[in-house]
């Protein structure tokens, strides 16, 4: 005979087995959507956040695809999906702390966020992510390339703030519709940049620039701007080169340049001003390193 033990483990997962089936078949997706979307809402005051479709996944956790936040219409960051786990351990706690991880501009993004009262801490990172989707068709240059690094930071009133982190660009590539002087491309093997973000103020704190035609550093600001084509550059590039490089342009205007160069090496600064999609560029002030 089945005794009582084994006749209550039985019932109970049962019930269990229909609760998780209900949930799973008849989870209020339309309903959790429209509540993150107004959540995200008050959490990013003047911006809009939109998410295409929403559901339950095991282990527990949230599968959305097809997150957007945008201000004024503009896109600002999409994802094409993202995956929420919630930390067990945060949910009696103050701080709610979930991890995540998804894809974005063709890369892996991973990490996670705490909530408080007042801001939302996060951090994470991302890997083969394309630069591609940083300029429109209609802007005056195109980049090229794969990204990878780690960023931090926190959500304050909807302003992102003390952010910072670091990245790693590969087969890097930057052409000018119209050149500059001799130059229409620059190309680098590998660039390495340290950046901070503050009152929508992205800072080049360090960087890194090697290429076989020539090697740089980039140093100064962009104040961020909503679309990202209307960021505003203030930064000087200091291009540093390789004699094939030189050999190549040994009768254009450029060359002319470099052999009234002061510092007795191979080397100049450029200013580029403007905008992300309009930039201008022109000589530096000076032709010593950065």
């Amino acid at each position: 005979m089945i005794g009582n033990a084994h006749i209550k483990l039985y019932y109970t997962s049962y019930a269990l087995l229909v609760g998780v089936l209900f949930l799973y078949f008849l989870f209020p997706s339309a309903l959790i959507k429209n509540h993150l979307e107004k959540s995200l809402a008050q959490s990013l005051p003047g911006y809009e956040a939109t998410i295409d479709a929403l559901h339950l996944s095991f282990p527990p956790a949230l599968s959305i695809t097809g997150v957007s936040i945008a201000k004024e219409k503009a896109p600002l960051f999409s994802m094409d999906y993202l995956k929420v786990y919630p930390d067990w351990r945060s949910l009696l706690a103050l701080k709610k702390t979930v991890r995540f991880k998804g894809k974005a501009a063709g890369g892996d993004l991973s990490g996670k966020a705490v909530f408080t009262s007042d801001k939302i801490a996060f951090s994470g990172d991302i890997s083969g992510a394309s630069l591609e989707s940083l300029v429109s068709a209609n802007s005056s240059l195109s980049i090229s390339g794969t990204a990878h690094g780690t960023f931090q930071g926190d959500i304050t009133s909807g302003e992102l703030k003390n952010a910072q982190g670091d990245l790693s660009l590969t087969s890097c590539e930057l052409v000018l519709k119209e050149p500059f002087l001799d130059i229409f491309t620059l190309s680098f093997t590998e660039i390495q940049v340290e950046y901070s973000i503050d009152n929508k103020i992205l800072k080049i704190l360090k960087s890194d620039f090697n290429g076989e035609d020539l090697t740089a550093t980039l140093s100064g600001s962009i104040t961020l701007e909503s679309p990202a084509e209307r960021s505003k550059l203030n930064l000087e590039l200091a291009l540093f080169p390789e004699s094939a490089f030189l050999s190549r342009i040994k009768d254009g205007a450029l060359s002319g340049i470099l052999s009234l160069n002061a510092s007795g090496q191979n080397g100049f600064n450029l200013k580029v001003t403007g905008s992300l999609s309009s930039p201008t560029v022109g000589l530096g002030s000076s032709d010593k390193r950065m």
